[in-house]
């Protein structure tokens, strides 16, 4: 456990202290300058969410002989505060002594009332937290935030009961995607290489361009099927990691398992073992961190790589940057007709350039021309050249990964060079090739 105090500004004794677990961080610490009465602010977060919660602990002392504070002087300085801690983006939770009968219908606790009302907040304690039967001891949070799960009023340590207050600051769900994949890695060549040549492509091929075609398709992925089926899964999506190594994997898990087996025995040999080993794995990842980053900062080329590096180091995204305006729909208006008026005028240019231009005429010394009558027919070593001499990039339409044709390119070739020159035949590109991913 771990504290932090806010002692009083007068006087010996008191103040304000907030005792927490080492699983949540805070912010630095801040107190309202007032003399009516005492006050802790600061960010707190939990490890394992995301969400930040500002915490305003008040005390508010009684009035008294040697306290002369009243209630309106605490009520017009506490309302000047809350208006400013209403406008902080974080959810708020404000929560303390503010001896007050705020079940009771004084002119006090109705201008309270008042206060917390006309700053969106709600006062979530139903049960008498005092020994003489009232609530005295607040917790306002707004509604919109849906931060108070639950408040509850525990035993009476002194003459004020201890509050128990259950937060909404749940671990946000990690994203999930289903994946499609085959296991290429235990796939068996020879055996894919057999299927193929023993395939109706080879054994009954068809003379029609468009049946060919299909007749390819719907074999290797058959056979594909056969030998590397698809599967799928979900995967959770989780922050690219690219500086985390296997040596710090290997050293979590021995953590961990330090960590259950002190768990188990409650030795204080065990403890020293699992804390040395949470030392050297957090010096590793810090270590293999300041690697990463010295090498991809030292291999920035220009500024603009540099510029980008130091951006994501703090977590600044870019925000799209549109021209001044005061209304979006006039400015998307004004996109559309720019656009609209440049293709017009470039039709309009191509148009007059048209009628401008000459009538094309044959001349004579073009008549001994031989017209292109036919193609000539496209040889298997041609293809192969070319299908190996091209990128390996798959599309999701193909019935085989590129890669894969390639390494079976000997027995394919043929096979390919009919497509192709039943294509050239017929003057006719194929229907199912017209189509990209």
């Amino acid at each position: 456990m771990c504290h932090v105090h806010v002692p009083r500004p007068n006087g010996t004794g008191g103040g304000i202290a907030l005792i927490y677990k080492t699983n949540i961080k805070h912010g630095p610490i801040t107190s309202h300058s007032s003399s009516n009465f005492e006050s802790l602010c600061c960010d707190v977060t939990v490890k394992g969410t995301f969400s930040s919660v500002k915490l305003v602990i008040i005390y508010r002392p009684p009035y008294s002989s040697k306290n002369r504070i009243t209630p309106t002087m605490f009520l017009d300085d506490f309302s000047e505060y809350v208006s400013v801690l209403s406008a902080s983006p974080s959810k708020l939770l404000i929560v303390g002594d503010f001896n007050f009968h705020w079940d009771t219908d004084d002119s006090a606790a109705r201008h309270l009332n008042d206060i917390i009302q006309n700053t969106n907040l709600r006062e979530f304690v139903c049960a008498p937290t005092h020994v003489s039967g009232h609530i005295l001891d607040l917790v306002f949070a707004r509604p919109t935030d849906n931060l108070i799960d639950s408040v509850d009023v525990a035993c009476f340590l002194t003459d004020h009961a201890a509050l128990h207050c259950a937060l909404n600051l749940t671990k946000p769900q990690p994203t999930k995607k289903h994946i499609s994949y085959r296991k290429y890695g235990s796939l068996d060549h020879d055996s894919f290489f057999n299927d193929i040549s023993q395939s109706e492509l080879f054994t009954n091929p068809s003379n029609d361009l468009q049946t060919l075609i299909d007749q390819y398709n719907s074999t290797l992925k058959s056979i594909l099927e056969k030998h590397a089926s698809l599967k799928t899964r979900c995967i959770t999506i989780r922050p690219a990691n690219p500086w985390y190594s296997p040596e710090i994997a290997d050293a979590k898990r021995l953590r961990k398992k330090l960590e259950r087996r002190w768990r188990k025995t409650r030795s204080e040999s065990d403890r020293n073992k699992f804390k040395a080993q949470r030392l050297c794995v957090v010096n590793m990842i810090n270590s293999a961190k300041s690697s990463y980053f010295k090498e991809k900062l030292a291999s920035c080329g220009n500024q603009r790589e540099l510029y980008k590096i130091v951006e994501s180091l703090l977590h600044n995204k870019g925000k799209t940057k549109l021209p001044t305006h005061d209304n979006k729909q006039e400015l998307t208006t004004t996109f559309s007709d720019y656009f609209i008026t440049k293709i017009r005028n470039i039709r309009n240019n191509l148009d007059r350039d048209l009628d401008c231009m000459q009538p094309y005429t044959t001349e004579s010394s073009h008549s001994d021309i031989t017209p292109l009558e036919e193609f000539t027919p496209a040889l298997d070593e041609e293809i192969r050249k070319i299908i190996k001499s091209s990128l390996s990039k798959t599309c999701d339409l193909d019935p085989i990964p590129t890669w894969l044709l390639k390494n079976n390119l000997n027995i394919l070739t043929p096979v390919i060079s009919k497509i192709v020159n039943l294509s050239l035949q017929s003057s006719k590109f194929p229907q199912q090739f017209r189509n990209a991913r």
